[in-house]
């Protein structure tokens, strides 16, 4: 089998599942062919839902470039590195 696939086992178990059920709608998959810009705009989704769970004034204030988000967010990991350093638990 292809490294690829072996690699998303996961993803490959799902979609047998998925077919199973619902062939049609599998085939669907199968056929589109605009899986990768899919893929970027569902992590742009995921990114920016943080903003739905932040107050107006925070929200506005990231709009303004008062707060700069990336850097502050940067600057948390960063504490939070020293706290206890990533891939430990």
């Amino acid at each position: 089998m292809n490294r690829e696939f072996d690699t998303f086992e996961g993803l490959r178990a799902y979609l047998t599942g998925y077919g199973r059920k619902n062939r049609d709608a599998l085939t669907l998959i199968a056929d589109y062919k605009h899986w990768p810009e899919a893929a970027e705009w569902e992590i742009e989704r995921r990114v920016t839902a943080i903003l739905a769970s932040l107050p107006d004034i925070e929200v506005a204030a990231i709009a303004s470039g008062d707060v700069n988000l990336r850097k502050l967010a940067l600057q948390v990991r960063a504490e939070l590195d020293k706290e206890q350093p990533h891939g430990q638990a």
